[in-house]
């Protein structure tokens, strides 16, 4: 019998971790802007909950850094894929926003 070679199931290549960790550099890339935009200003005590401008703000100091920890993970793990070089951008823009947003978060909400 002749084997199909087609038939054999391949391992995708993990294009969309790259992609993924590009776009996530760039969501964090979005969570410092919102930083710098604040002017240091970040209400952290006594905001009203439906004050969408100081939300934004927690939201980007409080979780930002998370993103680009995620972004970090994923574009070590697309290094594997053909499209490496969205991989190698999504790990900059990752670790170029953990260094500016994890001490800002550590800074304006120590434990």
């Amino acid at each position: 019998m002749i084997k199909n070679s087609t038939s054999q199931k391949t391992k995708p290549e993990p294009i969309p971790e790259a992609v993924s960790s590009v776009i996530l550099g760039i969501v964090s890339i979005l969570a410092v802007v919102a930083i710098i935009a604040s002017k240091g200003n970040v209400p952290y005590r006594g905001f009203d909950i439906w004050d969408i401008d100081s939300n934004i703000i927690l939201v980007s100091v409080k979780w930002g850094w998370l993103f680009s920890i995620i972004g970090l993970i994923l574009g070590i793990l697309g290094m594997k894929s053909s499209a490496k070089k969205l991989a190698i951008s999504g790990i900059v823009l990752s670790a170029i926003t953990l260094l500016i947003n994890l001490p800002a978060a550590l800074y304006l909400f120590p434990r």
